[in-house]
Parts: C-alpha cells; structure tokens; sequence
C-alpha cells in the first residue's frame, strides 16, 4: 500500500477508537518537539466522513469523522483540522458518508466550549472504497 504522503514520514498507522485520554498522555511523553526529535504522525484508512468538511477563515479546513473497524467498535467522533488546506475544496468535492484515508497529527484542543482530542491533518484523499454502506450503520 501506497503512504498517504510520499514526502511525510508516517510513525504508525491506528484505528482512530485508539486514540484516546491515555495515548495522548503517551504522546506527551515524547516532548518537547522540534527538529531533533519531531512530532508522531499518524495514518488510518478508511474513515469515515460524517458532515460535509467546513472551511474556516477562508483558508482552513475542519473534517467531522469517525470509523468503524471490522470488529463493529465504532470511535468517537474527531474534529480534524487541516491548516491552510480549504483551497483543497476547490480541486475536488466531499460529501458525508465518503470513506478518506487520513495522515495526521494528534493535539489536545484547550478551548472551554468545544475542546478535546484534535486531529491535525498532514493530509487526506479518498479511500479506494470511497463510499460506505448505509447498511454497515456507518452513516
């Protein structure tokens, strides 16, 4: 299988239900970050979008998603936050129930009305089975 990114490293690849209070608290572990010691990025396929992507500030991106795993153990919902990524929308459309591939990083937004567990793309495309079954209850 292809890297999402040919030019990005990719650490691991996970299931997104593996993301959690702990692994965060793992990754946190692992700083500082800089250029002799750089962030984790991370990739899971098949993910499953479950609002059309929002643009903010006209240049930034916010994907809503969540996944399935074969095991049917569904994760939580996931902002995804793609810096400087909204001219993306241009090139190609999304629509919810489509499945993507992502490459992110994995923060914690500090913000008091809608902060949590964030995922910072590196980046994203579809998956090779870009739609998902409503009768897999995905949508």
């Amino acid at each position: 299988a292809a890297d999402l990114v040919p030019e990005a490293r990719i650490d691991a690849e996970l299931q997104l239900h593996q993301i959690t209070p702990n692994f965060l608290e793992e990754i946190a572990r692992l700083e500082p970050f800089g250029q002799s010691n750089p962030e984790p990025v991370f990739a899971s396929r098949g993910v499953n979008l479950l609002m059309p992507p929002k643009v903010l500030k006209e240049k930034h991106l916010k994907l809503l998603v969540k996944q399935r795993t074969a095991g049917d153990r569904a994760s939580f919902n996931y902002e995804a936050i793609g810096w400087r990524m909204a001219e993306r929308l241009q090139q190609e459309t999304y629509q919810p129930g489509e499945l993507i591939d992502l490459a992110f990083t994995v923060g914690l937004n500090h913000h008091p009305d809608f902060g949590g567990i964030q995922l910072t793309l590196e980046d994203f495309h579809r998956a090779a089975n870009s739609v998902c079954s409503p009768v897999a209850g995905v949508v």
